[in-house]
């Protein structure tokens, strides 16, 4: 039987970074980048659910704590994903109408050029938002840097564009990038469709409340791989347990 595709899933920031949001000139609600790739993950996920493959989520769906980068790739690495996934929206447009979306990758090597080119084919052909004059790039980002498997980091679009902010607010373009991102899964990775139940979602991450919950950051057939997780968990900050 073929191993399990599993794809590492990443909502880049917290509902609270500081900066990361909306311009007010262009979105007075000042909408946080934490919402709008949330939005889309959990598009994402959903549709996932029909599919032979395993979901590794790694930031906080809540939004209310950045998890560390070095906690998020350690998952991604302990889990042995197949592919990593860092969603993003963009500033740096200045209230002007550039923008567009971009993927990066680490480096120029083959396949790594080849996943970008087809990534960014799915989601412009699914969502449209093209401008950026380099969409195809590298970059020295830490989830690019210290994960074991591919990993891509997209930007969505311009959270400080006059074309792109418009566009990324509405709900029906978070569809159409769940939709991009499914499409090129299925193609990357061959996927099947399954039937009756769907697939589980694990990894995920939920922040501090007032109620004490039991929260899964990953699930291994090792115990020495859970006690590592807690382990490393509890040295940056976070309470954990390991529950079977």
């Amino acid at each position: 039987m073929a191993a399990t595709i599993k794809i590492c899933l990443d909502a880049g920031h917290g509902m609270n970074t500081p900066g990361k949001r909306c311009n007010k000139n262009i979105d007075p609600n000042e909408t946080r980048e934490w919402y709008l790739n949330q939005r889309i993950v959990s598009k994402l996920q959903e549709k996932l659910k029909g599919y032979k493959v395993e979901v590794i989520r790694v930031d906080d769906p809540s939004g209310s704590q950045d998890i560390p980068l070095k906690t998020r790739t350690d998952i991604a690495n302990m889990e042995k994903c197949n592919l990593y996934i860092s969603f993003h929206h963009d500033a740096g447009a200045n209230c002007t109408d550039a923008g567009g979306i971009s993927v990066f990758t680490y480096d120029n090597r083959e396949s790594l050029t080849k996943l970008r080119k087809m990534i960014y084919k799915s989601l412009v052909g699914h969502g449209g938002l093209t401008g950026r004059s380099t969409p195809l790039r590298t970059a020295d980002f830490h989830v690019l840097r210290e994960t074991s498997m591919d990993a891509v980091l997209v930007e969505h679009g311009f959270m400080d564009s006059t074309k792109d902010t418009p566009v990324i607010l509405n709900e029906s373009y978070a569809d159409s990038m769940a939709d991009g991102w499914l499409s090129f899964l299925v193609e990357y990775f061959n996927l099947e469709q399954v039937s009756g139940k769907p697939q589980a979602i694990s990894g995920q991450l939920s922040g501090n409340v007032s109620t004490m919950y039991y929260v899964q950051c990953g699930a291994f057939k090792d115990k020495k791989n859970a006690e590592k997780l807690v382990k490393d968990l509890k040295s940056k900050g976070f309470e954990a347990i390991i529950k079977e």
